[in-house]
């Protein structure tokens, strides 16, 4: 079985939405003649979940050595008994000022771990007889150590920008001008560099070849995020049942996902005679600050829950004894990882975003839900109240053919397909 080298900083038992794309990689990658040597980080005081690595297979070899405090981490978290670690559920700061949240410092702090994760990465090439170099781009900066590493051996590079990088719409107002042009500057020298770029939604690939036009057109492709229904069903804690009609909402709010249109949904059922003891919103994460004002001020405070921290593995379960599913979309560019976990389950769900045609697709053709417009709150009552009366634990069944093609197995043929090409 050939072998390449996957750049990784974020994987398990890190449980940041980073780390699960390499982790259902590295669980089929296999199936079609190809082995991941993983060459990760980990940093004390990260989220973790113990539970997450039972789910890599002992197959991979996964080298935690991505940052010089990696390797004393991993054996401080080894010898814990505290399986799942996070920062306690307490409500965010607010942001204060026009400077919070500005990207000033050009790729982040892991610019910092370039040099160290450059040596790590060519001892584990020589040692293991790698056939290529592919990186999953989040940080950005772990791309300049792909691009570097296949000029100096000659390997092939792939680049896998979980999310665009450059024209990223959300984040490029935050980067001063000094920071646009410098990353413009790496991510064109890691674009040539690369074999291939793989972008995760048909938005984004088109933007990337309309970005870079001197760059050959077949360098870009497109790898969906995807489901891996065995492994987000695969966990075994206790996950008490819901005792109110629920919409459940996986993940957190941001700068860049508001909760506002849930909040306005939540007064329009209220209005429509839905009350707190039939209904809720259950949140997986607490409110931020302004939102947990907003939904003070509209007297709809009472109908949100928070639950309790739960792995990865216990997501299925915790679907299914939901009622309805929610997410919001806030840029046509990317469609959240989480939409994938929706998908296998059976829950209907309630999509919200003011442009997403890819997903409204999606969710045509798989039969799972529907899309709205973010004023359309009246008519996400209606979806809510006529599965209410349809009583709790609706079923939306999937449609079986289009299905496959959003599965982990059926990304990581096509992944094996890109490093065919690439490797002679």
């Amino acid at each position: 079985m050939r072998r390449f080298l996957y750049i990784s900083p974020f994987f398990p038992p890190l449980c940041r939405v980073g780390a699960f794309r390499p982790l259902k990689f590295a669980r089929h990658m296999p199936d079609f003649g190809w082995q991941p040597i993983v060459l990760c980080d980990l940093w004390p005081g990260a989220s973790t979940d113990n539970q997450l690595t039972t789910a890599i297979p002992k197959s991979t070899i996964v080298l935690r050595k991505y940052s010089k405090h990696a390797t004393v981490t991993e054996k401080q978290l080894t010898s814990q008994s505290v399986s799942l670690s996070k920062k306690e559920n307490s409500i965010p700061k607010k942001r204060i000022g026009i400077f919070a949240g500005r990207e000033w410092l050009p790729m982040g702090d892991a610019v910092f771990n370039i040099p160290h994760a450059l040596q790590r990465a060519k001892e584990a090439i020589e040692k293991y007889d790698c056939k290529a170099i592919m990186v999953n781009a989040d940080p950005v900066a772990a791309l300049l150590v792909g691009a570097r590493l296949s000029k100096e051996t000659g390997l092939p590079f792939i680049a896998d920008l979980r999310d665009p990088w450059g024209p990223c719409e959300l984040r490029l107002p935050l980067r001063p001008f000094y920071t646009r042009w410098i990353e413009k500057y790496f991510e064109s020298k890691a674009v040539k560099q690369s074999s291939k770029v793989i972008l995760n939604t048909n938005t984004t690939l088109d933007q990337y070849k309309k970005e870079f036009p001197n760059i050959r057109a077949d360098k870009f492709t497109m790898i969906r995020n995807h489901g891996d229904k065995e492994l987000i069903y695969s966990g075994n804690s206790p996950l008490p049942p819901f005792n109110k009609y629920t919409l459940l909402f996986l993940g957190s709010f941001s700068r860049f996902v508001k909760a506002d249109p849930l909040l306005h949904l939540l007064v329009e059922l209220k209005q429509k005679g839905i009350s707190n003891e039939q209904f809720q919103l259950t949140l997986t994460s607490p409110l931020d600050y302004n939102s947990e004002l907003l939904a003070k001020n509209l007297d709809v405070y009472n109908y949100i829950s928070c639950i309790p921290t739960i792995s990865y593995l216990d997501v299925g379960r915790l679907m299914d004894n939901a009622d309805i599913l929610t997410m919001i979309l806030p840029t046509k560019q990317r469609i959240q990882a989480k939409f994938y976990d929706y998908l296998f389950s059976q829950r209907p769900i309630l999509a919200i975003s003011d442009s997403q045609p890819e997903l409204s697709k999606i969710l045509a053709e798989t039969q799972s839900g529907e899309l709205f417009h973010s004023t359309q709150i009246s008519n996400m009552a209606d979806f809510i109240k006529r599965f209410i009366t349809q009583g709790r634990h609706p079923v939306l069944k999937r449609h079986p053919e289009y299905i496959k093609s959003y599965t982990s197995y059926a990304a990581s043929e096509k992944l094996a397909d890109v490093l065919d090409s690439v490797v002679i």
